[in-house]
């Protein structure tokens, strides 16, 4: 669950937004515009990204995937560093948020090779985090890597923010190798850098983070310590799934001290927000939580019936899962089947190249001999 949180959480702070502008397709089309005339000029392509990025929940989907696709071609055409990695950095981070890792990663290793040739130093850490989120959602061991690399290149630039992703992607990682000691000693610089920079959001979900791996250690005291920080910084942010993850994991602290009481209100509360979200996934794992909660305290027949709306959020986020890879199965065979049909197609036509060639091979070599022939009878 975490991690789900840390990668919407990271998803949502990838560029800051320096200005904002109508919202209406009016200005869309004009600074896309702006773009196709200065296609290589860098303050047209910040005009435009910012754009799009500000917009991100005000225009269609498919509208901003166009434009980040704009970006990237055109760049890539004009052979333009500062584009092509802007561009292959925007592409990289739709896909983690499709959670289609493999495209991501695709797009964010170009995007690196290109920051990294531009040295800007700032975009390079932000393209490693992702890289890693992407390497997380494979759970390839390269993950670890890139977050290290992302800490200790902002280490050494003095780039705090991005030294505290490096340092929440590394605690994500040694929590889900079950390493919690560690894992704590990671979130807690994070903690600290973000607290600095006044990153309340930030702050309140590695707060959750280190109470969940003091629980998981089953020191709930320090566990309890930690989620009661983070319900004090609730009260300066508004983000359904922050203050979901922070009620959720005081539910979970609160059953296990056998507060039952105070563990229904706060698995309530966390029901209450992420229905919102309509979230399939966090909704089925809440009501898993109220059902077994609800047995301890012989409320059989709401037990039952949490656990068969478990039963059936859990359900639909299979079948989403499953259509996907269904989808994805179709797709590979489609490509597989064109390219196959590419092959045979190129063979053939290697084939019937091989024949023509043989059969101009033999008309010239016909007439060569009765040239030959021709020359010698008439000197005969």
């Amino acid at each position: 669950m975490k991690k789900i949180i840390y990668l919407i959480f990271i998803c949502n702070l990838q560029l800051a937004i320096s200005f904002s502008y109508g919202q209406n397709y009016k200005a869309y089309n004009s600074d896309k515009q702006k773009f196709l005339k200065l296609p290589n000029d860098t303050h047209t392509v910040n005009q435009f990204i910012d754009y799009l990025s500000s917009q991100n929940k005000l225009l269609a989907e498919d509208s901003i995937l166009t434009g980040y696709r704009l970006i990237y071609t055109k760049s890539t055409k004009n052979n333009f560093s500062y584009g092509v990695a802007n561009g292959a950095l925007l592409l990289g981070n739709y896909f983690n948020s499709k959670s289609n890792s493999t495209k991501a990663l695709s797009y964010l290793l170009e995007a690196e090779k290109n920051f990294e040739k531009l040295q800007l130093y700032e975009n390079l850490c932000l393209t490693y985090n992702n890289i890693a989120n992407a390497y997380l959602g494979l759970k390839y061991k390269e993950a670890k890597t890139y977050y290290t690399k992302c800490y200790e290149l902002a280490d050494k630039k003095g780039l705090k923010y991005c030294q505290a992703l490096g340092a929440v992607g590394i605690g994500n990682h040694l929590e889900a190798q079950e390493n919690y000691p560690d894992a704590i000693k990671w979130d807690l610089k994070a903690y600290q850098l973000l607290k600095q920079l006044g990153k309340n959001r930030a702050v309140c979900i590695t707060l959750s983070n280190i109470a969940t791996n003091y629980r998981k250690l089953n020191s709930l005291e320090k566990a309890s310590a930690f989620i009661n920080l983070a319900e004090l910084e609730l009260h300066s942010i508004n983000h359904n799934y922050t203050a979901y993850s922070c009620y959720n994991e005081k539910g979970n602290i609160a059953a296990l001290k056998t507060n039952y009481s105070v563990a229904m209100k706060y698995y309530n509360l966390a029901l209450e927000l992420i229905l919102k979200e309509k979230d399939n996934y966090h909704i089925s794992e809440v009501y898993k939580n109220l059902s077994q909660l609800s047995y301890k305290l012989k409320l059989y027949k709401e037990s039952t019936d949490y656990l068969t709306l478990h039963i059936h959020y859990n359900d639909s986020v299979f079948n989403e899962t499953s259509n996907k890879q269904i989808l994805d199965i179709q797709k590979k065979y489609e490509t597989d089947k064109k390219n196959t049909e590419i092959k045979l197609l190129n063979k053939e036509n290697d084939l019937n190249k091989s024949k023509l060639n043989q059969k101009q091979l033999l008309i010239y070599s016909v007439f060569i001999v009765l040239l030959l022939l021709l020359i010698f009878f008439v000197f005969l």
